[in-house]
């Protein structure tokens, strides 16, 4: 069964576009896992999972591949990471998400009949350092992958992702 990755779940996310890099998906996958593992992040594991957006796309499906990155001190908290060939090109990205758990979810449902705000619980000040430091030692092994392929193409690498964190 695909993991269900919901649009109001991200909370930052990073990608790009490699030119004339397809045959490079798994050199990319690959790096990335070690290069996770080497940094001996602590409680962090990598998983290979299948991912939707809807519960129909799971089950037709017509789900996507990804490395899911979690860390266990900080349950809620995953990142996967997207490695696909897109014709003669790679498509590269990773999104961080919090999962608020089933309980918020149907606070924020019923908040939602009411009025547009939601409840959105508060990290203390560590584990919001925590997710952040997380979250940049994921992203900068998978830059790392990704400058292994593009070294001496000319092609630039956008390092800021495009979230609440802005890592670079």
């Amino acid at each position: 069964m695909a993991i269900l990755l919901r649009k109001e779940a991200v909370i930052d996310q990073w990608s790009m576009i490699v030119m004339n890099a397809s045959d490079k998906a798994k050199q990319v996958s690959d790096d990335t896992v070690s290069l996770i593992a080497k940094s001996k992040a602590p409680q962090v594991e990598c998983r290979q999972a299948r991912v939707s957006t809807s519960l129909l796309q799971g089950i037709t499906g017509k789900d996507r591949a990804f490395i899911q990155v979690v860390n266990r001190d900080l349950p809620g908290y995953e990142m996967y990471i997207g490695i696909a060939e897109y014709g003669i090109n790679l498509d590269l990205t990773w999104y961080l998400v919090r999962d608020p758990g089933i309980l918020v979810r149907l606070i924020n449902m019923a908040l939602g009949l009411f009025t547009k705000k939601t409840l959105a619980p508060q990290l203390d000040l560590f584990k919001e350092h925590d997710v952040t430091v997380y979250a940049t030692v994921v992203h900068r092994a998978f830059l790392d992958a990704v400058e292994r392929v593009t070294k001496g193409t000319g092609q630039e690498i956008e390092r800021k992702s495009k979230g609440f964190l802005g890592i670079s």
